[in-house]
């Protein structure tokens, strides 16, 4: 019989929302202060973990706290958010939370006075949170895109929850839900007509969708008597535009444009900029027109728009002149004009996969879940047999309960338009003839703990099932008493093991709680560095015999341990480790085996493995000893 210790635990939560969340992990973020503990600090805030970030200064709701972040997918235009509650104190729930804006080239710091910020929205008299690690969604009308935004709590749930909140703000997981700029409906070679030949012959009316900075000018709005601009049709058929930029050209700001309306037309044919046989409809008018700061200045403008047409016309109604300090005695001139339009397509010059799925096995009667991780906001949909599976759009996917019969079909993930992941298969799993024993301890405190296996999770470098959850953290079971727990074994057979252990302390480690290797992974418990005090994890009523021992470790963000394994009483061999924190091994997750006997020469490693460890009778007893040494970088 195999016996698997393993030192880390979790809980799903899933929710699925129409739009995507323009923020992941490792986007550029930066806090509203320092005032936050070493392992609960802002990058939690958009880890996709329930680890949460915590910040003192709104204790007593003195101060506002929260963060700026800029997504590494670009600009974007952000309609909503999700606030998902951290593991404890509900007092410390956001209550009154603000969305600000910005578009300057750099943010210097969370209140930096050389950056400006508008105010995207407000979000007051938040619901109480009424379970731990739920999640809300709030939506807002929002039109602009911006490069960076700053997420602030103003006030917590304080006394409403029954007490007083004398900590701090804290959450698990914000998400900021929007999508990425929309793509240029226009392209040049689209047919174009001008509003008239008044045009110089290099400065004609392909220039404004040509992609480059050659201007169109057109000498009508000289003093802006009269109209001017084009129609276009975009080559790529009928489009919903929500939104267009202009382009300044090289000289001459009196003549960039202030007022400008587009209108749409569904006729079969254009028959010129003002034919009478053709019908036009207003989309939006663009009024008072911010003055362009230099030249080719790109400006950008949404609006509401839910029809979809096959032309557009463009139309400047009047220019900067005079607000420039200078008559427009000459034209109107723009460098280049995009039509803007909200689409299904995927901008493929910039998409990839950052995890592709793989091969997942399951039990009988349980789905095999596959996920994938790609690297912005894109349209992905799952295929079974490369046929689209209907509602298939999310980043996991659970298949049919896997029958006997087993599944013969072939998955991958499309990310639209682009490209497609490897194909993979869910495989039936059958627990190994030679038995087991999981042990999973649950952790407590932060980074997504408490966590627990689910019943039908299989994780291990050694594949097992039917993980055991020890009862809680401390080494006792939950009326507190320091009793072994019974354990079933991998093939969820009842068995007269035991397991009981002994640590000073219980975390989480933060690598996540979406797939079972996560879950396994997250909770934690560890020891001090005492002489005469180890942890221990002993198994009792084992049969005499050759065995092997596993203990699996992932430490906690920004510490650095040190960790001594070894059998107790049956083998002298002690493995030295540096244990690896989840900082470490989340860039590059797998299993790093730590194998060195010398204490001045440690293996950085996420799990030991003890083989031949021989159990004489009448001794029936393996217990697997540790002691750690931590210490933190902040």
């Amino acid at each position: 019989m195999g016996l698997l210790a393993c030192l880390p635990l979790a809980v799903v939560i899933s929710t699925a929302y129409a739009q995507s969340d323009v923020t992941q992990p490792g986007d550029p973020v930066i806090a509203s202060s320092s005032n936050s503990p070493g392992s609960e600090g802002v990058a939690n805030a958009i880890d996709n973990t329930q680890a949460k970030y915590l910040n003192r200064d709104s204790a007593n709701d003195a101060n506002p706290s929260g963060f700026v972040v800029t997504p590494s997918v670009g600009i974007t235009r952000v309609t909503g958010m999700t606030i998902t509650s951290a593991n404890d104190a509900p007092e410390r729930d956001p209550k009154t939370v603000i969305l600000e804006g910005s578009n300057d080239t750099q943010v210097g710091g969370w209140n930096d006075p050389t950056n400006t910020w508008v105010l995207i929205a407000g979000v007051t008299n938040i619901p109480l949170f009424t379970a731990r690690f739920q999640t809300q969604a709030f939506f807002f009308q929002n039109f602009k895109p911006y490069r960076h935004y700053r997420w602030t709590v103003l006030a917590t749930q304080s006394d409403l929850t029954g007490t007083h909140n004398s900590c701090c703000m804290q959450v698990a997981e914000v998400e900021l839900l929007g999508s990425t700029l929309p793509p240029d409906v226009t392209q040049p070679g689209d047919p174009v007509i001008a509003s008239s030949s008044n045009s110089p012959g290099s400065e004609g009316v392909a220039n404004a969708i040509d992609n480059t900075q050659a201007k169109y000018l057109n000498r009508d709005s000289a003093n802006d008597a009269n109209p001017s601009g084009f129609v276009v049709t975009p080559s790529v058929g009928i489009t919903r535009v929500t939104g267009m930029t202009i382009t300044s050209a090289n000289d001459a700001p009196e003549r960039d444009p202030k007022t400008v309306i587009l209108e749409g037309s569904n006729d079969t044919q254009v028959g010129g900029w003002n034919d009478p046989t053709n019908t036009w409809v207003l989309i939006a008018g663009v009024t008072n027109i911010p003055l362009f700061t230099a030249r080719f200045q790109t400006q950008q403008f949404y609006f509401p728009n839910t029809k979809s047409y096959k032309h557009y016309r463009w139309t400047v109604l009047a220019t900067q002149s005079d607000l420039t300090g200078t008559h427009n005695s000459c034209c109107m001139q723009v460098a280049e004009v995009e039509l803007l339009a909200a689409t299904q397509s995927n901008p493929c010059g910039q998409t990839a996969f950052v995890e592709q799925p793989v091969d997942t096995p399951a039990l009988i009667g349980s789905p095999a879940t596959f996920l994938a991780k790609v690297n912005g906001p894109w349209t992905v949909q799952w295929l079974r047999n490369a046929q689209p599976i209907p509602g298939a759009n999310k980043l996991s996917y659970g298949t049919p309960p896997m029958t006997a019969a087993g599944d013969t079909n072939l998955y991958s993930l499309a990310i639209v338009g682009c490209q497609t992941s490897q194909v993979v298969r869910a495989t039936l799993f059958t627990p190994s003839a030679t038995k087991s024993i999981g042990i999973n301890f649950r952790g407590q405190g932060a980074n997504g703990t408490p966590t627990y296996m689910l019943p039908d999770d299989i994780a291990g470098i050694q594949l097992q099932a039917y993980w055991n959850n020890a009862t809680n953290g401390s080494g006792t079971t939950g009326d507190g008493a320091s009793l072994p727990d019974s354990v079933v074994d991998s093939d969820n057979q009842p068995t007269t093991i035991t397991v009981d252990f002994m640590s000073t302390g219980e975390w989480g480690a933060g690598v996540g709680i979406d797939s079972p290797l996560q879950r396994m992974l997250n909770g934690l418990i560890r020891t001090d560095n005492r002489p005469g005090t180890p942890g221990h994890i002993t198994f009792g009523n084992v049969p005499a015999g050759n065995h092997a021992v596993l203990v699996y470790m992932v430490g906690i963000p920004l510490q650095f341990q040190d960790g001594d394994y070894w059998i107790t009483g049956v083998t002298s061999v002690t493995n030295y480790v540096t244990v690896m924190n989840a900082d470490q091994y989340k860039p590059a997750p797998g299993f790093y085996r730590g194998s060195s006997t010398n204490r001045n020469a440690r293996t950085l490693a996420n799990f030991v493995r003890f083989d031949n460890t021989g159990i004489p009778p009448p001794l029936a007893e393996a217990t697997a000893a540790f002691r750690s040494m931590a210490f933190s970088s902040f």
